[in-house]
C-alpha cells in the first residue's frame, strides 16, 4: 500500500461540515492510500469485482486499525468509503468525497472513465490496477505523519 500525506483539498476545506456533520473542527490532514490490484480495474467482470471487494476489505481493515488506536486528545480520524465517498464511522452528511478527484488533485495522477461511466485512476506504474482509499483527520500534519507512521522520505507530503 502506498500512502501519501496531504492537506485537505479545497473542496474538503470548504465542505467539511457537509461531509462530516458531527465533527466540530475542520480536517487538517488526509492520508491517501493506494492499494495495488492483482488485475487491471478498467475492465468490468467477475475478476475485477472480486478484486475490488478484496481491496475494499483490505482498506477497511487498515482503517479500522487506525480508528481503534489511541488518538491524541480531542482529535478525530475517519475513513472514507472508496465505494461511495462517505464516512464509515461518522454520520454521513449531504456531500461526499470523490476519491479519484482527490488523488488527481493531490498527486496529479490521471484518470479515465470506464464504459460504465466510473472514474478510474491511472497510477504511473500500476496503470489501472490501483484502488484508492482515504483517511481524514483533525490532527495537524506533523502529528498525522507520526500517527500514520509515514516516513517523509518514503511517503512525501503533498500540498493539495
Amino acid at each position: 500500500m502506498e500512502r501519501y500525506l496531504s492537506k485537505p483539498t479545497p473542496f474538503m476545506a470548504d465542505h467539511w461540515s457537509e461531509i462530516l456533520p458531527d465533527w466540530t473542527r475542520p480536517p487538517q490532514a488526509i492520508a491517501i492510500c493506494l492499494l495495488r490490484a492483482k488485475v487491471p480495474l478498467d475492465l468490468d467482470g467477475k475478476p475485477q469485482h472480486r478484486e475490488k471487494d478484496r481491496l475494499l476489505n483490505e482498506f477497511l481493515a487498515f482503517g479500522n486499525r487506525l480508528v481503534q488506536r489511541d488518538l491524541p486528545i480531542s482529535h478525530y480520524v475517519e475513513i472514507i468509503s472508496p465505494q461511495d465517498g462517505k464516512p464509515v464511522f461518522s454520520q454521513a452528511g449531504n456531500s461526499h468525497v470523490d476519491l479519484v478527484a482527490t488523488v488527481h488533485h493531490c498527486l496529479g495522477f490521471p484518470f479515465i472513465r470506464s464504459p460504465q461511466g466510473c472514474k478510474l485512476l491511472l497510477h504511473p506504474e500500476w496503470r489501472s490496477a490501483v484502488y484508492p482509499g482515504l483517511v481524514i483527520t483533525t490532527m495537524p500534519m506533523a502529528d498525522a505523519s507520526l500517527f500514520f507512521h509515514l516516513d517523509p522520505a518514503e511517503n512525501p507530503v503533498f500540498p493539495c
